[in-house]
């Protein structure tokens, strides 16, 4: 990503809290550039000039104020008293903006995350998402924050420009042109930079996969010892990263230690060759060049953010691919949501090409299981049934009707137990409100008493799901289905990985709670579920 599309990328989110900010640089760079200015009388009054004949003499004494050094100082004071009241609120400013822009960047970032279809996701890369939610938006945010800097330094550079102009316009025109072919030799530092930066993110990326397989396949690499070989190959692209960031500072480093003494050089030149050839006063001349340098010196610290930036540039680009190419569920949007569902019918529906048609219907009242050889689809149906996957063709219909879905509840064969309380595991962070005893009737339904009296908190005692045994993990899973009121309970081979006493409580627990939702079950073992409505996908 280049500087122009960087800018194209932020601007689009910040538009005009961007320009505010620039704006307060370019306040603070006048505050600056008049106290400058205020020297050159100062130097007249010190060398005991008798004709006072600068501009900013004339401008003093068409506002009535003696060219004094009593009437200078304490205005010069007043300046950089006024500038540093700016600076703090400049300041308070930026910090508040980056933590806002950083905010609204996440959120936007997790929205799609949460609004992702189910097939992107299986699709998706797990690492380079990881790392996009994660360290990618951190170093998006660093480089919005140099290119932001990169951009106040620039405008100040050319305020300050502007000033030297009026100084005098053959000696700032001078420093200018020179200091723009210096400029251009740096362009492949900054080419350098941005390739870089694409090669950290790539990094990044694998880095981020390697670990997210430590963390899932660690059992099987703990048991046939290959942890620590796995482990050093994680060292290896950590080592990698580290490298390749090293390699972008010190190009930064180059570029910072070459081109502040190339443009003093240029600026001193320029300086002596005007003093010696136009016979400009010392005053002016010396006033003259603080303004210059210091035009000079802010396109220096421009130019550094500027590479700065396009040294996280490949972070911003990841980010702003994943919010404009991560697609957002629309299969449902001509469909309406029903909450009061008795029935569920699938006529016809063909899940595999080389697979027949499947017509059932499911319904409350009655446990509902979904059984049969594997590779037959009983996952598949209830997916589809879940809306987070589509047909090959076929019917599908709430209470007998087309164009509606149900709220659905799901426990995978993984139940999901968040590292939280347990109240906050059923009531999903409080999106119900239910009394403690309502809480206790649940668990009590669940056979979850024992284990929550357990507890040393009980309801606010914050669960770690490692020490959550699987019969546990279920009834908490269905329990927080039961608690969030969901018309549509579904349940991945809820016994497949249970003994057979944990098993048949489950199985009890979903024929009760069959009577009041919609329930139905994946399971290879449906001699659990004894009076059950079998779908026997044969």
């Amino acid at each position: 990503m280049n500087t122009k599309n960087l800018i194209s990328f932020f601007y689009q989110r910040e538009g005009k809290r961007m320009l505010v900010l620039i704006l307060i640089g370019l306040l603070l760079a006048l505050f600056d550039a008049l106290g400058i200015l205020l020297f050159l009388p100062i130097l007249h009054v010190v060398g005991g000039g008798s004709e006072v004949d600068d501009f900013v003499s004339r401008v003093l004494l068409s506002a009535g104020i003696p060219i004094e050094i009593f009437y200078i100082l304490p205005m010069l004071v007043g300046i950089f008293i006024l500038k540093a009241i700016v600076r703090y609120w400049a300041e308070r400013l930026k910090v508040a903006h980056q933590q806002q822009f950083m905010r609204r960047m996440r959120v936007e970032a997790i929205q799609k995350m949460a609004s992702m279809d189910y097939a992107d996701f299986v699709k998706s890369d797990v690492g380079a998402l990881q790392n996009v939610l994660g360290s990618e938006i951190n170093r998006s945010n660093i480089a919005y924050n140099h290119l932001l800097q990169s951009l106040q330094f620039f405008s100040m550079a050319g305020l300050f420009f502007l000033f030297s102009l009026f100084m005098h316009a053959g000696f700032a025109i001078t420093v200018a042109v020179f200091g723009s072919v210096i400029h251009w030799t740096f362009v492949p530092f900054n080419r350098q930079a941005t390739e870089i930066s694409e090669q950290i993110t790539q990094k990044h990326h694998y880095f981020h996969r390697l670990m997210v397989q430590m963390v899932r396949y660690f059992p099987y690499l703990r048991v046939t010892n290959r942890a620590k070989s796995y482990g050093e190959q994680l060292e290896s692209v950590a080592v990698q990263m580290e490298n390749e960031q090293y390699r972008v500072g010190s190009v930064g480093a180059k570029v910072a230690a070459i081109r502040e003494p190339l443009v003093l050089s240029v600026a001193v030149g320029a300086l002596l060759f005007f003093y010696q050839s136009t016979g400009i006063g010392l005053a002016e001349i010396l006033v003259t060049f603080m303004i210059v340098y210091r035009s000079a010196q802010f396109a220096v610290e421009a130019q550094t953010h500027r590479n700065h930036a396009l040294g996280f540039s490949a972070s911003a680009q990841r980010v702003e691919e994943y919010l404009k190419t991560t697609q957002v569920i629309s299969s449902r949007d001509k469909l309406i949501c029903i909450s009061d569902v008795h029935s569920i019918q699938v006529r016809e529906m063909l899940i595999h090409p080389h697979m027949d048609p499947i017509t059932a219907e499911f319904k409350r009242g009655k446990l509902n299981v979904i059984t049969g050889a594997s590779g037959k689809g009983k996952s598949t149906l209830l997916r589809i049934i879940a809306g987070i996957q589509s047909p090959l063709s076929g019917h599908f219909t709430v209470n007998d009707k087309e164009n509606f879905y149900p709220i659905v509840g799901y426990v995978s064969q993984e139940p999901a137990v968040f590292s939280d309380t347990l109240r906050n595991n059923l009531s999903f962070w409080e999106s119900v409100t239910l009394s403690n005893e309502a809480y206790w009737e649940v668990i009590r339904q669940l056979g979850l008493e024992e284990f929550c009296l357990g507890l040393p908190d009980k309801l606010d005692t914050l669960l770690d799901p490692r020490e959550i045994s699987g019969g546990e993990a279920q009834r908490i899973a269905i329990a927080r289905e039961i608690v969030l009121k969901s018309p549509v309970i579904l349940l991945d081979e809820p016994t497949a990985a249970l003994d057979e006493i944990n098993a048949q409580k489950v199985a009890s627990i979903l024929q009760k709670i069959s009577t009041d939702h919609l329930v139905v079950v994946v399971s290879h073992q449906p001699q659990y579920f004894k009076g059950a409505n079998i779908v026997n996908l044969a």
